[in-house]
């Protein structure tokens, strides 16, 4: 690869194209690794951390050639309180209902499934960046929850009451 020059000599940057656009692409995972953050108290939760590949836009509009691979991290906490966005990332690349107890994962075999992420741009210690603000998948639907609704037989109700 060579540089451009002007004709002082000056090497020639460009920045318009360095930041990843907004909008929906197709990613596929490049990598998982579980994390801890740096100086973690025993509060801290440990957090998934994946890197996603963009692979091109889903409406179709083109994108500048050194966008396509373009690394987006997206961090998916143990957190209690946060762990619906690890279920939802887990669906969306495995397309199977993550929702039972005590399931396990092999991070390994994620690597190169593909799904869609919706990027915006966030700002993180002063510095602006693309970030996955969510992944889904079109060919993942997710199954009917389970219903403990009452028997809408009257006579079963009340007959297992005696």
């Amino acid at each position: 690869m060579s540089f451009q020059m002007d004709d002082d000599g000056n090497i020639v940057l460009d920045f318009d194209s360095v930041l990843l656009p907004e909008g929906e692409y197709y990613v596929h995972i490049t990598s998982v690794a579980p994390n801890r953050k740096k100086n973690a108290t025993a509060e801290d939760f440990p957090y998934l951390e994946f890197h996603y590949g963009v692979e091109g836009r889903v409406d179709g509009e083109e994108i500048p050639d050194e966008l396509i691979g373009t690394d987006l991290m997206d961090v998916c906490s143990f957190n209690p309180k946060a762990r619906w966005k690890l279920k939802q990332v887990l669906e969306a690349f495995t397309c199977q209902p993550w929702s039972e107890k005590e399931m396990t994962i092999n991070t390994g075999m994620l690597v190169g499934l593909s799904a869609i992420a919706v990027v915006i741009h966030d700002t993180y210690n002063g510095v602006q960046r693309p970030k996955p603000s969510k992944v889904y998948n079109p060919d993942f639907v997710a199954p009917e929850p389970v219903s403990d609704k009452p028997s809408e037989n009257i006579w079963d109700e009340t007959f297992s009451q005696q």
